[in-house]
């Protein structure tokens, strides 16, 4: 994620468009939010695989509206690639601990 933003902000940069103020990198939490049953590591896997999917969306949707400009739709097209190499992985993983959802399966009639 470091490496996209790098190199959005150097493309925001490069069109001058205003940056938004930086998230602070860590924050303080209390010792009742550190409780280890409010978060599980199938939470943790849902919440990552969540966001691998929003940001290939997101991203995907970026290259399609940027018509004019073949650099900044490349850029998006390598994100989307990079994001799903990293959902087909988190899949993988998902899979082998059983956190997949399980669909029906469909019989023809």
């Amino acid at each position: 994620m470091e490496k996209e933003i790098g190199v959005l902000e150097k493309q925001m940069d490069k069109y001058n468009v205003p940056q938004p103020t930086r998230s602070p990198k860590s924050v303080k939490v209390t010792t009742s939010a550190n409780d280890k049953s409010l978060v599980n590591d199938q939470f943790i896997f849902e919440n990552i695989r969540d966001g691998c999917i929003a940001a290939i969306e997101k991203n995907l949707r970026n290259a399609i509206a940027i018509l004019n400009n073949d650099s900044l739709r490349v850029m998006f097209i390598d994100f989307v690639k990079e994001e799903a190499d990293i959902m087909l992985q988190c899949c993988k993983y998902g899979k082998l601990k059983g956190w997949m959802p399980i669909y029906p399966t469909y019989k023809a009639d």
